[in-house]
């Protein structure tokens, strides 16, 4: 038998083969994690009105209805230019206070929201406000179930009941993105 020193085809090609598995791998989480490099940079410029946003919908979806007794007024008022109500959820900036008073504004192309604690007697303790979003053209609307034809109205005026939802929808190329943003209220 002669001995041969190298590698046959039938090596090469193998070989050949497992380096473009392992290229093709490497290349794939290569990608990956330039995405989530991209995010998690797109993440951190918005994070202040996503988070805004998140505790809009949880105190939004909490609204305390006009039938429930309180010492402060506490009635949903919405119409075009934007929405305010009272609740009763947790907040924790200011363990202390009774309620707060959350309003969402428009003021030219800028959304944004200002939340009050308040006391027993309807008195401020401590304000927050921040942005939601720049740039935005907002329409806001708000959804009737009681009337004999549900729809969604441009107002609302009914001091006796809660809009069963709440929507907030902007138009194209709004900073930062804003999809639509609706809450079903909760109704007691």
């Amino acid at each position: 038998m002669n001995s041969r020193s190298g590698l046959s085809l039938f090596e090469l090609l193998v070989a050949l083969a497992l380096l473009a598995l392992i290229a093709t791998g490497l290349a794939g989480a290569l990608g990956l994690a330039v995405n989530v490099w991209d995010r998690s940079t797109t993440l951190s410029t918005s994070a202040e009105e996503v988070a805004l946003r998140s505790r809009l919908r949880i105190w939004t979806r909490q609204a305390i209805p006009p039938s429930r007794l309180t010492p402060f007024p506490a009635q949903f008022v919405g119409n075009t230019d934007g929405f305010s109500f009272v609740t009763l959820s947790e907040t924790p900036f200011a363990p202390d206070a009774a309620a707060l008073r959350v309003s969402v504004a428009v003021s030219g192309t800028q959304m944004s929201l200002t939340a009050q604690s308040i006391d027993d007697e309807g008195a401020e303790i401590r304000r927050i406000e921040g942005l939601l979003a720049t740039e935005i053209t907002p329409r806001f609307s708000y959804y009737a179930d009681t009337d004999e034809l549900p729809n969604w109205r441009d107002t609302w005026e009914d001091t006796s009941h809660l809009p069963t939802l709440v929507r907030i929808e902007a138009a194209e190329g709004s900073t930062p993105d804003w999809p639509d943003f609706v809450v079903r209220l909760v109704l007691e």
